[in-house]
C-alpha cells in the first residue's frame, strides 16, 4: 500500500518539481485556499508537464481535476481538452521529457485552446495569440525570503537577480528587467515560466 495522499502531497510541495499552475492544482485539492500567485493555469509544455507529473504522483486527484474548471475560464477551456493535451505531450516528448526536448505540437495545441478563450481574446492575457509571432519563454526561479519577501533569478538571463520584501513588486519587475538585460524590442512577446524553489 502506498503512502497516504497527504504525505505525498506535502513531500511534493517542498520539492523542486513545482510551478505556479501545478501549485494551483495542489492548493485546490488540499483545500489550501488561493495560492499567493493566484489560480495560474499551464501555458506551455513545461507547465503542463509539472501538472501531469503531480497527477501521476497523486492519481487519486485525477477524477477531481474537472473541479479546476471553476477556478477560471481559461482553466475551464484547458480542462475540457485535458486528455488531448496529455496524449499530445505523451506522444511528443513524454510528460517527463524523456523522449525529446521540444514539444512544439503540444505548445501549439495549448496556444490554440487558450487563444480561443473569449476572456483571453478580450483582455490580451496571452501574448502569443493572434499575431503569429514567436514567443520568447524565459525560465526563472522564485524563492520565498525568510521575511516574507521574494527572490527571483534566472540561469537563462545573466544578471537577473531580483529580491525584495514586496512579492507583488518583485513579480511586476521581472519582465521589465528581462527586457532591459536582454535588450529586447518592445514588440517581442515574452512569457515568464516560473519554477518555485523551496528550501527545507
Amino acid at each position: 500500500m502506498g503512502q497516504p495522499i497527504k504525505v505525498r502531497a506535502l513531500k511534493w510541495i517542498v520539492g523542486h518539481d513545482t510551478g505556479l499552475s501545478s501549485e494551483a492544482i495542489w492548493a485546490h485539492m488540499m483545500d489550501a485556499g488561493e495560492p499567493a500567485y493566484g489560480w495560474s493555469y499551464p501555458s506551455d509544455p513545461d507547465d503542463l508537464g509539472r501538472c501531469l507529473r503531480l497527477l501521476e504522483l497523486i492519481p487519486e486527484w485525477k477524477p477531481r481535476l474537472p473541479e479546476m474548471a471553476t477556478r477560471s475560464p481559461i482553466w475551464k477551456s484547458l480542462i475540457a481538452q485535458w486528455d488531448q493535451l496529455k496524449e499530445s505531450m505523451d506522444q511528443e516528448v513524454g510528460i517527463d521529457w524523456s523522449n525529446g526536448r521540444e514539444a512544439i505540437k503540444t505548445y501549439n495545441l495549448m496556444k490554440s485552446i487558450i487563444c480561443n478563450n473569449e476572456d483571453v481574446a478580450a483582455q490580451g492575457a496571452f501574448g502569443d495569440c493572434g499575431s503569429g509571432q514567436t514567443q520568447m519563454i524565459i525560465k526563472v526561479m522564485m524563492e520565498d525570503r525568510p521575511d516574507g519577501g521574494l527572490r527571483v533569478w534566472s540561469d537563462q538571463v545573466r544578471g537577473l537577480i531580483l529580491s525584495g520584501p514586496n512579492k507583488a513588486k518583485v513579480i511586476a519587475d521581472i519582465e521589465p528587467a528581462v527586457r532591459t538585460l536582454m535588450s529586447l524590442a518592445p514588440e517581442m512577446n515574452v512569457r515568464i515560466d516560473v519554477t518555485i524553489i523551496r528550501t527545507r
